[in-house]
């Protein structure tokens, strides 16, 4: 997901921080909204 640029570290120095998150790209956002409406239609 990382290299598909869904998804971005919190911590970008540190990936290996017990301290890191991750959180959804502009991209990602988009991607799961079209999913959510795609949902939505067919439920």
């Amino acid at each position: 997901m990382s290299s598909a640029g869904l998804i971005e570290m919190t911590i970008v120095d540190k990936p290996m921080s017990r301290l890191q998150w991750y959180r959804l790209t502009a991209l990602g956002e988009a991607l799961r909204a079209q999913l959510r409406k795609k949902r939505e239609k067919t439920s």
